[in-house]
């Protein structure tokens, strides 16, 4: 009993310092605050300003907070970059008024001038609050250091040393502040793709399986990184200049009716969410014209962009023939002409051949031949010619090769038929529908493999 109250008496103690060390953190926090406060030059947060009038010698910007961001109203009305806004404001009401930021309390003309003061190139005004009350910064040089500038509050006299940032940020064009986004969409979120031209139409879609497919002009199996890609180029993408405004002649930017145009849709949307209309490119800048969803004005985008973009469906298909993995392969069926090879996994997982003789044969030359069969590659497309089926010798294939997966209701297959020039040999895979050329190394393939199972 008495251990018990004397750990208690120390836990009470333990308790009673920690209370009065954090009332002295918490109050030390506060004389910090007030100490900063009182050396702030403007009395209020940067999340209290509204809107920004930035006045130059070239041009004047003005800007305005709205519930959704911020939004250019001068020179244009865009939308604006939230995050080059909010650094702005932090540069311009981090000024300090204490004699460590004064540089001259009572500056003559003389002095304002080396101050490059007497005629400002910069001047901004915050309007603060719901009255919307005026804050006018004027700046002027950058310090011999580069690491200040001059600058002076519109109605007070001193002049301030500054972060030369703040008036650089200050110095901005309005494509700093302008919202350069191409595309704004969740990757995830996408489950179509389509790239229209004069040529034709190539559409990809994302089915419940999670698997992208071509469906147009052509059914297949797309290329899943290199449609991620394409993705992921949009969405980081910038514009790279703006053009024009309200063009009246579209014909100069390729960009009539006609030209290509991306479109990517939003899951559960009816229509395509993100539409892109391309046009000439500009070899000098190294950009392509463009307009962007349903805005009217002309932009100029990287023409890198292009070579993402596909131009027909094979420079998008997935040009895997299979797609299992070895360790998971059951059965293997091979013909060669009219007889058939099979090979079934065992329990144990070793493997035996059941045709056309039963025997137990080595594992490892299974394994090489499923390994060798997963690199096959489809080298040239030729989708939908029926004529071509019995002229390519597909109707009496030299071979063909089927894979059974664990639990898997169909098999995954390849025909082999005749030799397509210097390319490889025309063949036919699951679907059935399109025939392809592949390389010379799929026949060798399946000769040695055979080779090694007599």
């Amino acid at each position: 009993m008495r251990y018990f109250k004397k750990t208690f008496i120390w836990i009470f103690i333990l308790t009673l310092l920690a209370g009065y060390s954090y009332i002295d953190l918490k109050r030390e926090k506060i004389l910090e605050k007030k100490k900063d406060e009182a050396t702030r030059l403007l009395p209020f947060e940067s999340n209290q300003v509204l809107k920004i009038q930035i006045k130059k010698t070239e041009s004047d910007i003005e800007l305005e907070r709205w519930e959704e961001g911020w939004k250019l109203i001068k020179p244009v009305q865009a939308p604006a970059v939230n995050e080059e806004v909010e650094k702005f404001i932090r540069y311009a009401t981090d000024f300090r008024n204490d004699s460590d930021y004064i540089m001259d309390p009572s500056p003559t003309e003389e002095r304002l001038k080396e101050f490059g003061l007497d005629k400002p190139e910069v001047a901004v005004t915050l309007f603060v609050g719901r009255d919307m009350k005026p804050h006018t910064i004027l700046f002027g040089n950058r310090a011999p250091t580069k690491g200040v500038a001059f600058a002076r509050i519109e109605g007070n006299p001193k002049v301030y040393r500054v972060l030369a940032d703040a008036k650089a940020e200050a110095d901005q064009n309005v494509y700093y502040f302008r919202d350069k986004k191409i595309v704004n969409y969740n990757i995830a979120m996408i489950d179509q793709l389509e790239v229209s031209s004069p040529s034709g139409v190539i559409r990809c879609e994302l089915p419940m399986d999670g698997k992208w497919r071509i469906v147009e002009p052509v059914s297949a199996k797309a290329d899943i990184p290199q449609i991620m890609e394409l993705f992921t180029v949009f969405k980081n993408g910038e514009i790279k200049e703006f053009i024009e405004e309200e063009p009246k002649d579209l014909v100069q930017y390729g960009l009539q009716s006609e030209a290509q145009k991306i479109s990517f849709r939003i899951s559960g949307d009816a229509a395509s969410t993100n539409q892109v209309l391309l046009g000439a490119r500009d070899k000098k800048k190294r950009g392509v014209f463009a307009r962007i969803g349903t805005r009217k004005n002309v932009v100029l985008l990287d023409d890198k962009l292009l070579d993402y973009i596909p131009t027909e469906p094979f420079a998008i298909m997935n040009k895997e023939i299979f797609s299992f993995e070895e360790e998971g392969v059951q059965r293997i069926a091979l013909f060669s002409g009219a007889t058939q090879w099979e090979f079934v996994k065992k329990p144990d997982f070793s493997w035996e051949q059941t045709a056309p003789s039963a025997k137990t044969v080595d594992f490892n030359p299974i394994m090489a031949f499923l390994q060798a069969a997963r690199k096959w590659r489809i080298q040239k497309f030729i989708p939908g010619n029926p004529a071509l089926f019995k002229s390519s010798g597909l109707d009496r294939p030299a071979y063909k090769a089927a894979f059974w997966m664990k639990d898997a209701k169909d098999e995954e297959w390849m025909a082999i038929g005749d030799k397509a020039g210097e390319e490889g040999f025309y063949a036919m895979s699951a679907n059935g529908q399109d025939i392809f050329v592949i390389g010379h190394e799929a026949e060798q393939n399946i000769k040695y493999f055979l080779g090694e199972m007599k």
